[in-house]
């Protein structure tokens, strides 16, 4: 499988249109790609979800 298809999945967080990086993982997980992406000079976007047992989630993506 060649790697040009890749298909970017755009999601809306914050009212600004983002590039899906990730999708229901932890803190932990939210702050490394973050501290990663910015590192790189990328705009990262997050949001907070609350899955049915109560349990928070976030979403991470980039506006770049």
């Amino acid at each position: 499988m060649s790697l040009n298809k890749i298909k970017h999945i755009i999601v809306e967080i914050d009212g600004m249109r983002c590039s899906l990086v990730e999708k229901g993982i932890s803190e932990e997980r939210l702050v490394f790609l973050k501290e990663l992406l910015e590192t790189n000079h990328f705009t990262v976007k997050t949001s907070e979800e609350k899955t049915e047992t109560g349990e928070k989630t976030y979403t991470i993506g980039v506006t770049d």
